[in-house]
Formats: C-alpha cells, sequence, structure tokens
C-alpha cells in the first residue's frame, strides 16, 4: 500500500509539473550581459604621474608592442607645472601641449589608448606626501582604480615607492602610492562600490552608476629614476634596448629616443633625445636607462614570489606565468602598527610613511633595497623629520643631540618632555658649509633619556650624498 501511494505522487508531481516546465521553456531568453568592451582591454599598464615619465620604461613598452602585447598608459597629471624650452606656454595652457605631447609620444610606441587623471602636477620637493594632498589623495586613487577595472590589466608598472638620490620627484612617488592601492583595491567589491553597480537602464542617459566589474591584476613592477640603479639588480628582469625591432628595423632603444623627443617642451628629456637623434650617437654613448630597462618585481599571484634577491622568480620575464581571464582577489595585509617600548627616535616622513606603507602592501622587500638616503649640495640648508617616542608608562625628559660631520650644524638639539605613550615630531635644520667635502656622508641624531641606573640611548641615521 505504501509503495502505492509513493507511486500515486511521483505521477502526481510529474503531471503537475510537465505543464509548468513546458511553459518556462516557451519564455523568451533574455540576451547575455555585455561582456567588457575590448577596446580598452590592456594586457600591461603604465601608471606615472607626468607625461614624460614612461621614457623610463619605453624601449620595454615598445618590445612588449611587438610581441602583442596591448599596452595602455594612466598619467596622473598633465605636467602643467614644469618649464617649456620650446615657447611661451605655462599653466594650463602647456598642460593641453603635454597632453598632446603625451599622446604623440605613445603613438611613436604603438601605444594609443592614453588617459589623464586630475591629480596637479606639484613642484618638486621629494616628499610624496605633498603631492598627495596636493592632488587630492582620494579622488585620484578612485580615478585609478576605474582605470584598472575599465582596462582589466594583468601587470602594472609604476615608480618605485621610495625615496632615492636621483630626480626623485614627489609626484613620482605619489603615482607609485596609488599605483599600488589601486593594484591592491580593483578587486575589493567593497571599494568605491559606485563603480561596480550595474545601471537599471544602460541605454538610457544620465546613469550614475558605471556597470564595471572587481579586477585583480596579477603582477606588480616598479622602476626608479636612481642616480645609481645597481640596487635594483637581482630583484627583477632587465630588458636591454639593443635589439632591432622587427617592425619598424630600428634599435628599440631608438624607439625610445623618437618617443621621448616628442616632448619638445621638456629640455632634460624631449631636447635631449631629439639632439642625441640629430648627432645619431652611437648605441654605447647613449644613456644607460635608454641602454637597458631594469624593474623590480613587487608582486605576483601567478608566477612565484621575489622575496629575496636572484630568487628565481624575479629575473623572469613580465608576462611569465600570466593567465588570460581575472583571477581571485588577493587584499593586502593592511596596516599594523608595531610595539615600541621604551624611548625611541626615527626618522620622519616620507620614511616612517613608507615603513607603513611597504608592511600595510606586503611589499616588505623595499626594505632591503637602501638605507635612508638623500641627495644634497654644499652650502645648503635642509630639514629632517624626526618621531621621538615615549613607549613608556612614564613621563620622560629625553635630550636630543645631532652627529654631524665637522663644520655642519643642526638646529633641533634640545630636551623634550614626553608624556606616556606621546609621539614628539622634530623638525631638524642641518646647514652644510659651502666648501664642504663631496661624496657620501652619514648625519645621525641621538636621543637620551634622563635618570634611572642605565639612561636610554637611541640613534636615528640619513645617508646623504652631497654633490
Amino acid at each position: 500500500m505504501k509503495h502505492l501511494a509513493v507511486a500515486l505522487l511521483i505521477l502526481w508531481t510529474a503531471a503537475v509539473w510537465r505543464p509548468r516546465l513546458a511553459a518556462q521553456q516557451s519564455l523568451p531568453l533574455a540576451p547575455a550581459y555585455p561582456a567588457p568592451d575590448a577596446r580598452d582591454k590592456a594586457d600591461i599598464l603604465v601608471i606615472v604621474a607626468h607625461p614624460d615619465d614612461e621614457t623610463m620604461v619605453a624601449g620595454y613598452l615598445a618590445q612588449a608592442v611587438d610581441r602583442g602585447r596591448r599596452v595602455a598608459v594612466v598619467f596622473c597629471t598633465r605636467g602643467q607645472a614644469g618649464g617649456n624650452v620650446e615657447g611661451a606656454e605655462q599653466g594650463w595652457a602647456l598642460a593641453m601641449e603635454r597632453t598632446l605631447e603625451a599622446r604623440r609620444a605613445m603613438a611613436a610606441l604603438g601605444i594609443h589608448n592614453v588617459w589623464f587623471l586630475s591629480g596637479k602636477d606639484t613642484p618638486g620637493n621629494g616628499d610624496p606626501l605633498h603631492s598627495l594632498e596636493s592632488w587630492g589623495h582620494g579622488r585620484v586613487l578612485e580615478e585609478a582604480v576605474r582605470a584598472i577595472r575599465l582596462t582589466r590589466p594583468e601587470v602594472v608598472i609604476t615608480w618605485l615607492p621610495d625615496y632615492v638620490v636621483g630626480e626623485n620627484h614627489n609626484d613620482h612617488q605619489a603615482s607609485s602610492v596609488i599605483a599600488t592601492e589601486a593594484f591592491d583595491l580593483a578587486g575589493d567589491r567593497t571599494a568605491f562600490p559606485e563603480q561596480l553597480e550595474p545601471a537599471e537602464n544602460r541605454f538610457g542617459f544620465a546613469n550614475l552608476d558605471e556597470g564595471l566589474r572587481p579586477w585583480q591584476p596579477q603582477k606588480l613592477y616598479y622602476f626608479s629614476d636612481a642616480t645609481d640603479q645597481s640596487f635594483l639588480d637581482g630583484w627583477g628582469p632587465r630588458y636591454s634596448n639593443a635589439s632591432i625591432s622587427p617592425r619598424r628595423r630600428v634599435s628599440y632603444a631608438a624607439l625610445e629616443l623618437r618617443s621621448a623627443a616628442r616632448y619638445l617642451t621638456q629640455e632634460g628629456v624631449g631636447f635631449e633625445a631629439a639632439a642625441a637623434l640629430r648627432q645619431r650617437t652611437p648605441y654605447a654613448r647613449l644613456p644607460g636607462i635608454v641602454r637597458y630597462n631594469r624593474l623590480l618585481l613587487a608582486k605576483s599571484w601567478v608566477s612565484g614570489a621575489c622575496h629575496r634577491r636572484r630568487a628565481p622568480a624575479c629575473a623572469q620575464p613580465v608576462m611569465a606565468g600570466v593567465r588570460a581571464g581575472p583571477i581571485a582577489f588577493h587584499p593586502a595585509p593592511g596596516y599594523r602598527p608595531l610595539p615600541r617600548p621604551g624611548i625611541s627616535l626615527r626618522l620622519g616622513d616620507p620614511w616612517a610613511f613608507y615603513h607603513r606603507f611597504w608592511r600595510a602592501h606586503g611589499i616588505a622587500k623595499l626594505f632591503h633595497l637602501l638605507p635612508p638616503v638623500r641627495g644634497v649640495s654644499p652650502g645648503e640648508t635642509f630639514h629632517v623629520a624626526l618621531l621621538l617616542r615615549n613607549g613608556t608608562a612614564r613621563a620622560a625628559v629625553v635630550t636630543v643631540r645631532a652627529q654631524l660631520p665637522s663644520g655642519w650644524s643642526a638646529a633641533g638639539a634640545a630636551r623634550y618632555q614626553l608624556a606616556p605613550g606621546e609621539v614628539y615630531p622634530i623638525e631638524a635644520v642641518v646647514k652644510i658649509p659651502a666648501p664642504a667635502a663631496r661624496g657620501w656622508q652619514v648625519i645621525g641624531f641621538s636621543a637620551r633619556a634622563a635618570g634611572g641606573a642605565r639612561p636610554s640611548l637611541v640613534t636615528a641615521r640619513l645617508r646623504l650624498d652631497v654633490r
């Protein structure tokens, strides 16, 4: 009897659902949801500060284009604060000229997808925090995340987020901070989620929702404008520009010069590149940055990590291990403050910022690249930011003194009263005598806490290249 009841139930269910299934099959098939616009797709996205910054890696970009890679470039500013050796145009008129120069320079490399963000070209002082404040950090970061989600690159290339001896423009560093943050946020659905919400009617007008999709890039590379780039050796691939482009029948060094020569307003870039082309400068006499391009592998989610110098993954080609299509989101570790017991003295910004930033974004390898360095000139007066911290449970009086080469002087030596847990920012002003010795010098600052059987003594040091 029980088996008969089950059989009747099955027959009844089939009788009821068969018409419903037939009705469902007769419903119209919805059109496929549109895929992202293929015209925007990039394999490699370069994010830099100014028109002409990409010349540091232009030879490699030309090689990538020859290999069929889709390359796009994002400029965070339009370079309107620089000089102009070609004409009288300045300010926003110069910005319009440099926008055109950038598009022509990119076209000379075979790159046609070029975007400009809203950052303001900021006069250089070496501190990336000044540029981030000038740009509107959050606004430009939102735009950079949008650019990654729009172009969906497997690889992002940008400036090195570190303070180096060289041109070392604060805008360069700021663009690398923005690019690193965007690399880690573009795949996060909670970061600028308004970019990801589909429009209610994409055929309508004035849609506020952008309809993008989250995107996690697979690899992140840095390059530098340091005077001495040997510290990059073993941390990433190095590309020679001596070989001949099979498509354009000239060396990649020549292509880099042809691209750079479009920046005629720039004395240090376009003017010199144009002169080298006119004079047919032999390859061996070209600057090192024209003869080869160095990159540092900061992150890779697909081809092994480069945690130590000359690890096998470090020297792999840029596109090695890259997979087609999206990969899983990889969140950054995030900032966690370090315990600092006792009395501590350390360099302030930008070095303090970078020490937090590197840990927060999982690029702690940058701790091993360079000691804190700065380029200075004889007769110069400059500021050194220091952070004095009382990590004890008691109030403390701490004496700070400078340790300088003979003839140098510094303001900032004093006795400081600190409450428990207090951090006291100090701006030490250092004066270099006009006849100072050239070359590397080390300056230091010591902090000694009063009281107790064994007074605490700590130091902070900065290595200077006196040029």
